[in-house]
């Protein structure tokens, strides 16, 4: 059946994982970014921001930090807001583990 579909345009496929990120199906979301990454499309920063936002907000912050860290490794550039929303879900939830996040970030952003 996969062999009848129409191929999608890259901004197509931004916009099936914008939908599956809209639509609260992170697990969807995720799939279709790593499928983007292996057919060897850039993926917009736009599109992992929003997915980062919606991860924090789920409470999904492992997968939140992973992606972020994926971003990092490819040398994408993470805006002021994802690492604002990291940082504030991972206080929020007030866990051990996530401090030491927050001290990762407040490290990367903050030049001594």
């Amino acid at each position: 059946m996969k062999s009848r579909w129409i191929p999608l345009s890259v901004n197509a496929c931004h916009d099936v994982v914008a939908g599956h990120v809209k639509e609260v199906q992170l697990e969807l979301a995720l799939d279709g970014l790593e499928e983007m990454r292996r057919a060897g499309m850039h993926v917009q920063g736009w599109l992992y921001d929003m997915t980062t936002f919606m991860l924090c907000q789920m409470g999904e912050l492992d997968e939140a930090r992973e992606l972020t860290a994926f971003r990092i490794s490819i040398g994408s550039n993470v805006s002021f807001g994802a690492w604002y929303c990291l940082l504030d879900a991972a206080c929020t939830m007030l866990h051990v583990s996530h401090a030491l996040l927050v001290r990762h970030v407040a490290r990367l952003q903050v030049k001594v």
